[in-house]
């Protein structure tokens, strides 16, 4: 591992735990007041004096300057920079100094810790650039700073990147540990650097850019735990540690002060601490290399607080909390971060509230959330998730009832709001959120036009029981019918350890229906599908399939909807947990039989069930057996459009599904209409064959 180097603002989680346990710094994190830029500037002290540039063309290996930095508090120090060499390369961004640090203060660190990114350097009272890189598992005193160039057109929106596999040779060979170094090889990430490593000839170094730590307050368990592979892909490791500033932060925004950049903030933190380097007027940049490498940005920007740096065998780290927010960070490139003080960032407001109904309490969570399509989706679901288990201070069986409004700029009527029931046996918190993290995965990443989310309110009640029903038995009252009559269905239902009782449903035969046989399938409004295991219905849901790629495929649209505005009304308006339904789709005209099964896949306009809940059905009269049955087939003729349904809505969930066969008849000579059927002489007809069953596995696809 030797020679591998990391982002200075990287910190390691182990090290990381027994760091805090040894602090006694920290706080419980609270909701942050949504400033005003007035309230901002009030934060900020005077504009600092501008500062004469340095360009790279003029130094020299050798040459002696400072560098500042917090190592606690909010106090800023000096330590001793020496130029090593210089590493030029092709491309805004791709040149770098290798220095050597010193000083007392870097002595009780251990050398360039994670959060120092960014720290200016000056040479001859002249900036020179920022710490941006130091070696893992080597001499931490050894770094690389990126030069101010770049780091300045960053706030005019220029960026470049090194070419992974770029080998760059020093102009002069220097000693690191004792080695005479000549070549520096870049990577595109740990694993090929650990690859190159094995490979590289004697006085070649790799450096490779690894993940970015993220420090969280407000969010542990299985949150936290969910969250880090979601960021993972991204560069970034959240960590559980520092929580909100202990103190107010009154100190001004100055190169060399620490810097935080959020993604979340109020009763959930989420904050990358590093430092500021530049600051002209109100724009500011920092870091010295990217946070996501986003490119254009739009986070939140606040001073922090280090409690300590620690020194590690690994790499040095800072431990720090954020303040308020001061300002937006708005551009994410590979040579720094940059941003406006004074600037409120745009932002969605999530507010979740949870009451536990056996134990008579309510908690509220309130956050503030990045606007970004990706990781938004993310970030609310684990905070809400957290709301949740806060809320009940369990995981277990249990019922909810759920209600949540979604609102922003783009939506039809600017709301989307849905409520349902919902029971879980092992996992209620999780389930809990499954249609609420749909609903906004819907809104976020719709197909038709762009929705700027604004406010998010989720509340839940919930309770410790098992209020589900299932369904035994569906009997109509006749089994032959006509157009335009009514048909009257006694369905058997089953409370969970209670006793069978009748519920009625009326289903009416449209005047067009074709001739034929026509199959009824009574269900719940959740398609009959009991609850799957808890770890099937995480909030948070893998979008990716084995090969990385999105589960849906690329450019795949989610539905067949035409716009958004059927979209949302059909999310709002579809079946609840506890309805009981009854449902037929009218047969295709012999002509259509041919298309019947291109129209099944497709599913119907606009539906928004997948395939994969989708499961055999019971005959007639039997109980059906909602776990790991094959997916349904299509009947030849049965055509994609909307079905023929009644619903009514019971006190419980419920759970399964039965059909039954319905034969539709335009009319028999000598049956009066509406009555027996009668011979042409008078008396009964002659008894006819009964209409054959449904086929097992043939349940319509629903919207």
């Amino acid at each position: 591992m030797w020679g591998k180097s990391v982002m200075c603002n990287r910190f390691w989680p182990a090290a990381a735990i027994i760091a805090i346990l040894l602090l006694t710094f920290g706080g419980v994190a609270g909701a942050y007041p949504d400033p005003s830029p007035a309230q901002y500037s009030s934060r900020i002290a005077a504009t600092p004096a501008p500062t004469e540039i340095m360009p790279l063309s003029e130094i020299r290996r050798g040459m002696k300057g400072v560098a500042r930095t917090v190592f606690a508090g909010t106090k800023i120090d000096e330590f001793a920079v020496e130029v090593l060499g210089v590493l030029k390369q092709q491309g805004p961004a791709g040149d770098l100094i290798l220095v050597r640090v010193s000083g007392p203060a870097i002595d009780k660190s251990g050398g360039i810790a994670a959060g120092m990114s960014g720290s200016p350097v000056y040479i001859n009272g002249r900036l020179a650039g920022a710490i941006g890189f130091g070696f893992d598992f080597a001499d931490h005193r050894v770094g690389m700073v990126t030069p101010i160039e770049p780091m300045l057109k960053v706030m005019d929106l220029a960026s470049g990147q090194p070419p992974a596999g770029k080998s760059l040779s020093l102009a002069e060979p220097v000693r690191v540990e004792g080695r005479e170094i000549r070549r520096v090889l870049f990577a595109a990430g740990a694993d090929q650097a650990g690859r190159m490593m094995r490979d590289v000839e004697a006085g070649t170094i790799v450096m490779a850019p690894v993940a970015t730590p993220v420090m969280v307050g407000g969010l542990n368990g299985r949150s936290l735990e969910r969250l880090k592979k979601v960021l993972e892909p991204l560069n970034l490791v959240p960590v559980q540690a520092g929580g909100k500033a202990p103190v107010a932060l009154k100190s001004s925004l100055e190169p060399g002060s620490a810097l935080g950049v959020q993604l979340m903030h109020g009763d959930v933190d989420m904050t990358a601490i590093g430092t500021l380097t530049y600051r002209n007027g109100q724009k500011f940049v920092g870091f010295g290399h990217p946070f996501m490498n986003k490119g254009n940005a739009n986070y939140f920007v606040t001073p922090a607080y280090i409690y300590e740096t620690v020194s590690s065998l690994q790499a040095p780290f800072k431990i720090g909390g954020p303040g308020e927010p001061v300002g937006a960070l708005l551009q994410d490139r590979s040579a720094g971060v940059a941003g406006i003080l004074g600037r409120t960032p745009e932002a969605i407001s999530l507010q979740a509230s949870v009451r536990d109904r056996d134990l008579k309490q309510e908690r509220k969570t309130r956050v503030e959330i990045i606007r970004d399509n990706r990781l938004t989706l993310e970030f609310a679901g684990a905070a809400a998730l957290q709301g949740l288990d806060r809320g009940i201070d369990r995981i277990g069986q249990g019922m909810a009832k759920v209600a949540f409004e979604i609102d922003g700029k783009g939506l039809p009527h600017d709301v989307l709001k849905r409520e349902n029931i919902f029971f879980s046996d092992s996992d209620i918190s999780a389930v809990s959120l499954s249609e609420f993290m749909e609903a906004l995965d819907l809104i976020l990443n719709n197909e038709f036009r762009n929705v700027e989310v604004q406010n998010i309110k989720f509340n839940a009640e919930i309770w410790d029981a098992r209020e589900t029903a299932k369904i035994e038995k569906a009997r109509p009252e006749r089994k032959e019918v006509r157009p335009g009559q009514e048909i009257p269905i006694d369905v058997l239902v089953r409370p969970y350890r209670g006793e069978p009782f009748n519920q009625k449903l009326v289903l009416a035969i449209p005047r067009d229906v074709q001739p034929g046989t026509l199959t009824v399938t009574v269900r719940g409004g959740g398609l009959g599908i009991e609850n799957p295991p808890a770890d099937e219905h995480q909030a948070f849901n893998d979008r990716k399939g084995k090969d990385g790629k999105d589960a849906r495929g690329e450019n795949q649209p989610k539905t067949n909807y035409e716009n958004l505005e059927k979209l949302v009304s059909d999310f709002m308006q579809r079946e609840k947990n506890n309805d009981l339904v009854a449902e037929f789709y009218p047969p295709a005209p012999a002509d259509g039989a041919a298309g019947a099964e291109e129209a099944f896949a497709a599913g119907p306009a606009g539906g928004l069930r997948p395939a994969a809940q989708m499961i055999r059905p019971a005959i007639e009269g039997e109980s059906s057996d909602p776990k790991g049955v094959p997916e349904a087939q299509p009947k030849a003729g049965m055509q994609a459009q909307t079905p023929v349904k009644s619903s009514i809505s019971t006190p419980y969930v419920i759970e399964g599904l039965v059909e039954f066969d319905l034969t539709v008849d335009t009319g028999v000579e000598g049956t009066p209409e509406g009555g027996e059927a009668v011979s042409p002489e008078g008396g009964p007809a002659p008894e006819e064959s009964p209409a054959p069953q449904s086929q097992p596995g043939r349940l319509r696809p629903v919207p």
